[in-house]
């Protein structure tokens, strides 16, 4: 069927960074609130790593890219713009907390997934999102301090204008990188089963 593989690396989105623990979780928990999120729980990286035959690590999408792009130096965010808005927080090189920001409410009861999603860009056009990701982007800066910025994902091709110092748009292939660098020994730990 498939090839032979050494190992495997599976982005995917709304997972825990710490998400390749072996500890299960109830089926009531396997998604966020509204019923969104792939259902891919903690304990499918064992599954893939059996049925595939080699080991498998399994970090959110925007971790995996975020390792392809970041310096490895201070505080580094990572936003992906596609039919949500995925965020990773890196410190010195290893990826931080896990936080679902893009369920956060940002404007009213607009959380960051629909206030910057794509649904949202085809709503109100590309100048009048351009300025809500401009909005985002400033207040993730007053949250986190961030010393770099990075925005990747489909819809960061839509992004004009000129960013702030310590933003940059990072290409999507950024993901191949990063699926290379989740296999460094020095983030090992985040991969150890409890």
């Amino acid at each position: 069927m498939w090839g032979k593989h050494n190992a495997i690396v599976l982005g995917a989105d709304r997972t825990p960074a710490r998400s390749t623990t072996a500890r299960r979780v109830p089926p009531a928990q396997a998604a966020p609130p509204g019923g969104r999120g792939t259902g891919l729980l903690p304990y499918r990286r064992e599954l893939l790593a059996d049925r595939l035959g080699a080991q498998a690590r399994l970090a959110n999408d925007a971790t995996v890219q975020g390792l392809g792009v970041i310096a490895g130096h201070g505080l580094e965010c990572v936003i992906t713009l596609g039919t949500g808005m995925g965020f990773a927080l890196f410190e010195d090189g290893r990826p931080g907390p896990h936080l679902e920001l893009s369920q956060h409410p940002v404007r009213g009861r607009k959380t960051y997934d629909q206030y910057v999603g794509n649904a949202s860009l085809h709503e109100v056009g590309r100048k009048r999102w351009n300025r809500r990701v401009r909005k985002a982007i400033g207040f993730i800066a007053t949250l986190t301090s961030f010393d770099m910025l990075y925005i990747g994902g489909g819809n960061s091709r839509n992004v004009q204008g000129d960013l702030p110092e310590k933003v940059r748009i990072v290409s999507n292939e950024a993901g191949i990188t990063g699926g290379i660098r989740l296999w460094d020994a020095h983030l090992d730990a985040m991969f150890v089963a409890v």
